[in-house]
């Protein structure tokens, strides 16, 4: 099949570019993609603001739906980033987590003091909640930043278990506290997305993306700096997380990076940029 773009400034003299995107499946056959749709410029706080659309296939990506506004007013007042799609398969709840930007700026990024937020859909994405603020559970010891991270790039999963599982880039410190971790903060919930708890951060990576295997243990593979990848194992669901270590053979330009597991062949699949 020809490839398809799904979001190009074309189809809309609105935005300037399309980033971050994050895709899911809800059916055996029912794919859910969603991006930023920057205003105005293509940084990151864009002069213009910040949207984020969605588009749906019920037909393996072969055919998609017009492109929809999920989040956003239309006129560019707001900055709504890193949209962070987890489907729950037990409720059947598509949830979409994302970070208000709004009175951030270039000059003023407001490093943890972003907002997190949570949308959710019932019905597969026909209609969505308004959205909340993300309710945060205490951490079991010591302080895991979860207000101020950004989810993903990417998308979170659900375990074997059922146990819901997000990953995303935390650099950042509270406006109240002087220091901060750095690293990829790992994120349970166990209440299908009602709450999420902080387990841990994997120091040297940043953004994020992780599988779950065949025999359970969890594969972290993330940004490592200006080069390579960075890895790490969990076996315990996500709660604890091994020293992490760079891959030297995945060469990249420090960029997000995305993993695939294929439980038939036992093969995990990266895409990332190959020039370093």
């Amino acid at each position: 099949a020809a490839p398809i773009d799904l979001f190009t400034s074309s189809q809309s003299a609105v935005y300037a570019c399309f980033r971050t995107m994050s895709m899911v499946r809800t059916r055996a056959d029912t794919l859910h993609v969603f991006v930023e749709a920057r205003r105005g410029n293509c940084i990151d706080q864009p002069s213009g603001g910040t949207d984020v659309l969605t588009r749906r296939s019920t037909d393996w990506g072969r055919t998609f739906s017009p492109a929809r506004r999920i989040l956003g007013d239309g006129a560019g007042s707001g900055v709504y980033r890193n949209p962070y799609a987890t489907f729950d398969a037990r409720s059947g709840q598509l949830l979409l987590n994302f970070v208000n930007t709004t009175n951030c700026s270039r000059t003023d990024p407001c490093f943890g003091r972003w907002s997190s937020h949570q949308i959710s859909s019932p019905d597969d994405g026909a209609a969505w909640s308004a959205p909340t603020p993300v309710v945060w559970n205490s951490t079991r010891a010591g302080h895991l930043h979860a207000e101020g991270c950004l989810m993903g790039p990417g998308h979170g999963i659900q375990l074997a278990s059922g146990r819901l599982l997000m990953c995303g880039s935390s650099a950042f410190q509270s406006a109240a506290e002087t220091s901060g971790e750095s690293g990829s903060l790992i994120s349970t919930s166990d209440d299908g997305g009602r709450s999420w708890t902080p387990r841990a951060i994997v120091a040297t990576s940043s953004e994020c993306q992780v599988v779950e295997m065949a025999d359970g243990t969890l594969v972290l593979n993330g940004r490592g700096g200006r080069h390579g990848r960075v890895q790490s194992l969990s076996t315990s669901q996500g709660e604890d997380w091994a020293p992490p270590r760079a891959i030297s053979s995945l060469p990249g330009p420090g960029a997000a990076g995305g993993l695939a597991y294929v439980k038939s062949t036992n093969t995990l699949w990266l895409s990332n940029p190959a020039n370093p």
